[in-house]
């Protein structure tokens, strides 16, 4: 289907300048708008060469623009999924949690928002059928070692939207928050899927770029406290260092091994909350040194 050509008004861009330039507010285009200010410099999309974003499922929406900043045409991409209405999201996390990445290359690379779910956001005002609209900042990675992060603030955009369907419902499953503290170290899983069996076990599994966490809970009809500990309702916790470990090290509540709890708060027909902290023992693989691995602080709200 061909977009129709839309009016474009620009806004001026006026250079002010005490002894040297500095950066100026984004430019602000009346119909399609995608700017930020990338490194300390103004990035504008070309409007002419604009497309509408996409809504391809409810909730997943991606839409990019092109700019030449320093004689080199960059292109910075979004992908924004789980996305239930107006609010703020983080970057930095994939499927399973309400989020998104970014993108951006050009000639000399490509940077990426690194798994962490923390590094970057986008604060949504407007998401209907017709219309995304909002603000952002993030820092994104190289790909290759011999470049520099590349910052982006003062982000905004303002782009007309081709889908099928109206927002929302997401699905449950696509709505997830996992977060713990890990050896004195934060950690968010920005990576999520959960699963269910007939009998009714809930199974989530939630991975940054450094640890794995899954757990396996037993049916349950109302909030209780499961505790790793002999003569105790079955849990399966399955945990994995990546690059230092060659596999996810699993243990069973039953077995005595690991101290800890999980605290189940809220439960539903689809839907479960509650927190979670545990004592490893020592896994000697590797590189690794065979000390114990302590989470504390988790929180979890999965959706099934």
């Amino acid at each position: 289907m061909r977009v129709p050509t839309f009016l474009f008004t620009f806004t001026l861009l006026l250079l002010t300048a005490c002894g040297e330039d500095k950066p100026s507010e984004p430019i602000i285009v009346a119909d399609f708008t995608l700017s930020a200010l990338l490194d300390g410099e103004v990035w504008s999309a070309d409007p002419s060469a604009q497309e509408p974003a996409r809504n391809h499922q409810p909730g997943f929406y991606e839409f990019e623009g092109v700019a030449t900043v320093k004689d080199l045409e960059g292109k910075m991409e979004f992908r924004l999924w789980g996305i239930a209405g107006p609010g703020s999201y983080p970057l930095g996390t994939g499927p399973g949690v309400s989020g998104g990445m970014v993108t951006y290359r050009d000639s000399s690379g490509d940077w990426h928002t690194h798994l962490t779910g923390e590094t970057g956001v986008v604060h949504l005002t407007t998401v209907n059928k017709d219309r995304i609209t909002g603000t952002f900042s993030f820092l994104a990675q190289p790909r290759a070692r011999n470049l520099e992060p590349r910052s982006a603030v003062r982000g905004q955009f303002d782009l007309p939207v081709v889908s099928p369907h109206e927002v929302g419902p997401v699905p449950e499953r696509d709505r997830n928050k996992i977060s713990a503290i890990v050896d004195d170290e934060r950690w968010i899983g920005a990576t999520v899927a959960t699963e269910t069996t007939p009998e009714g076990h809930v199974k989530w599994t939630a991975h940054d770029r450094r640890w794995s966490i899954s757990l396996a809970l037993p049916p349950l009809l109302d909030p209780q406290t499961l505790r790793f500990a002999p003569n105790s309702l079955p849990v399966e916790l399955c945990v994995q260092r990546f690059v230092e470990w060659d596999a996810p090290h699993c243990w069973t509540s039953t077995e005595g091994q690991i101290s800890g709890h999980v605290l189940v708060l809220d439960i539903t027909r689809n839907r479960m909350k509650g927190s979670f902290a545990f004592v490893l023992p020592p896994v000697s693989e590797g590189e690794t040194s065979g000390e114990e691995v302590v989470v504390t602080r988790g929180t979890f709200d999965v959706g099934y």
